[in-house]
């Protein structure tokens, strides 16, 4: 013990090194103890390369979306001589996709512009359904036009994402989707995939002629990784449509109805007040609620569904109809 001492830390070799491989020395313990981590150096704030000014400039404008710090200023083009119809900012990320920054009130025109298509092209949906329909059967199988046919009935029906040729890392969309994704038994197709942000995406449709001809690629894939159609077919199906239809458009009119049928599902409706302020957090609830059911459809968040996908002349027809609300209360919104 006494030739160990050096090795021994107080109390009988509490603090010792079980190893007996080096003295104890307390002052080196007490420098360890009082050694602090460095802070983490703080994220440079997306568009902090942008010129003060121009920045300022922007933001007053209602841009949200900007490039991130990593971005070289040399990369990013600056373009405000029409901030209300075009991208006031153009870079690639760092995957070198393109991407735009957009004024508030692009958005808001872009949004009143997108609720009143699909809600023109919603009242002609039994006419473009058979349209569609016809196209299919008339299709060769296996080409072009036939998967292009096939993709577009397939969005029309689900309100599925059609995908895109340039987000194939891990998601996937109707045109990208391979024959792992899919599941056929009798006139019932499952499709289950990865979509935008990681979200799953799982939706059921029942339709013989729709199911006879997506077998027919889900057996032809020799692989199960393997894309069942053609890149060019997103494009095809796209041309399916009706001009100035989009098909992200028929998630939309999916959404339309999946809120009409929530907020006639509603028994109580709320009992306003007459206080504009208390009326609008009570419709407020009632048009969260209805978003939830559309979220749910449509594999999103309430947030993300009440903001751009339930229609607000849908909501506002049933709160001044059903519920007696002031048609004030909507004023300054996308009718």
């Amino acid at each position: 013990l006494a030739k160990a001492g050096p090795y021994l830390g107080p109390r009988g070799g509490k603090w010792a090194d079980p190893q007996h491989t080096r003295p104890w020395k307390p002052e080196k313990a007490k420098k360890r103890a009082k050694k602090k981590k460095a802070p983490a150096k703080k994220r440079a704030e997306s568009g902090s390369q942008l010129p003060a000014d121009v920045q300022k400039k922007l933001k007053a404008l209602g841009v949200t979306k900007f490039p991130e710090a990593s971005v070289p200023l040399s990369d990013i083009k600056v373009d405000m001589s029409n901030p209300h119809t075009t991208a006031v900012l153009k870079w690639k990320d760092r995957t070198g996709r393109p991407q735009n920054g957009y004024t508030s009130t692009f958005h808001e025109r872009n949004a009143q512009e997108k609720w009143d298509r699909t809600m023109r092209f919603r009242e002609q949906t039994p006419s473009i359904m058979r349209d569609l329909r016809r196209q299919l059967a008339e299709a060769k199988p296996g080409s072009i036009e036939h998967q292009g046919a096939l993709i577009a009935n397939i969005v029309a029906m689900t309100g599925l994402r059609p995908g895109s040729m340039r987000s194939l890392e891990g998601r996937y969309g109707v045109a990208t989707m391979t024959p792992a994704h899919v599941k056929i038994k009798g006139t019932k197709v499952t499709i289950n995939f990865t979509g935008k942000s990681g979200v799953e995406n799982s939706r059921s449709l029942r339709h013989k002629e729709v199911a006879d001809a997506l077998s027919r690629y889900v057996k032809g894939g020799n692989k199960r990784n393997k894309q069942m159609f053609n890149r060019t077919a997103l494009v095809t199906a796209r041309e399916a449509l009706p001009g100035g239809m989009k098909l992200k458009d028929w998630r939309t009119i999916l959404s339309a109805d999946e809120a009409i049928k929530a907020l006639d599902s509603v028994v109580e409706v709320p009992k306003l007040t007459g206080d504009a302020k208390k009326d609008k957090r009570l419709l407020a609830k009632v048009l969260m609620e209805a978003s939830r059911s559309v979220a749910k459809a449509l594999n999103n968040t309430a947030s993300v569904a009440r903001k751009n996908y339930v229609p607000p002349q849908v909501f506002r027809q049933w709160a001044i109809e059903r519920v007696g609300a002031d048609p004030s209360l909507f004023e300054g919104e996308s009718k």
